[in-house]
């Protein structure tokens, strides 16, 4: 620790790093001194913008993270990599996601980028409306990983599943993608015959899953030049391709 420039600043594996060698006279022992990082091991790092800074006891705050997906995460000033800074709201950041022992995850490691560097998704505050003319499938090339072997139904359960397996494979095609497989796609029609895509992540209820024809609100995420369609509710179900019956084994 004492060969370290900046006291301050822990060094990890995978970190670039600048340093000076020196030669013990007695023993001849080889070592490295005046280090000092150049660049941290960039394999997980991610990169957000600062929102919220507040002092309390210490200088910490929140980073809304690149990638939408994640929520905000939570830093302290010790956790930057930049000597004496003083974090700002806006400050564009580089980071790494760490978990602290009640399993909450943070940002740690905190390196600063250039102003413009970041770009966060942007939502509209117009609701939308408009018609499913795509329904949730994979994207080209991807291939859906093939499910585990079931135990041998009873002949109760096989009665059971004459009515329903159809309804079971669209819930299973959306229960792989909430939680194992790769993103699946959709598109609406809305406005003068534009066209947006969403995800199943994109929608509102994790039980809804809609068909051609629905007519859908949204709200429009805008990111650069990609956009699509976020906060999915169901306005009104279309009246093709579904049917009617009763319950007949629960």
């Amino acid at each position: 620790e004492r060969d370290v420039v900046v006291p301050d600043v822990w060094l990890s594996g995978g970190d670039e790093v600048l340093f000076n060698i020196f030669v013990e006279k007695r023993t001849g022992r080889k070592g490295a001194t005046a280090v000092k990082l150049v660049r941290p091991d960039p394999k997980g790092r991610e990169r957000g913008k600062i929102t919220l800074v507040r002092e309390t006891h210490e200088i910490g705050g929140f980073i809304r993270c690149e990638d939408d997906s994640k929520e905000e995460l939570f830093f302290s000033q010790h956790d930057f990599l930049v000597p004496d800074h003083v974090p700002r709201l806006g400050d564009e950041v580089e980071f790494k996601v760490v978990a602290d022992d009640k399993n909450k995850l943070y940002a740690t490691r905190i390196t600063l980028l250039p102003k413009g560097t970041v770009q966060l998704t942007e939502t509209s505050k117009e609701t939308f409306e408009g018609i499913v003319t795509k329904e949730l499938v994979l994207p080209p090339g991807v291939i859906m990983p093939a499910p585990s072997p079931s135990t041998p139904a009873s002949v109760s359960e096989k009665h059971n599943d004459k009515h329903t397996d159809k309804h079971a494979d669209r819930h299973a095609e959306k229960h792989i993608e909430k939680h194992t497989g790769p993103p699946l796609i959709g598109e609406i029609s809305y406005g003068d015959n534009e066209i947006i895509q969403f995800r199943s992540s994109d929608i509102k209820s994790d039980k809804a899953h809609f068909i051609l024809g629905d007519v859908v609100t949204f709200h429009i995420a805008t990111k650069g030049d990609d956009k699509r369609a976020v906060q999915l509710t169901l306005k009104e179900a279309t009246k093709e391709r579904r049917e009617q019956g009763i319950i007949t084994l629960v």
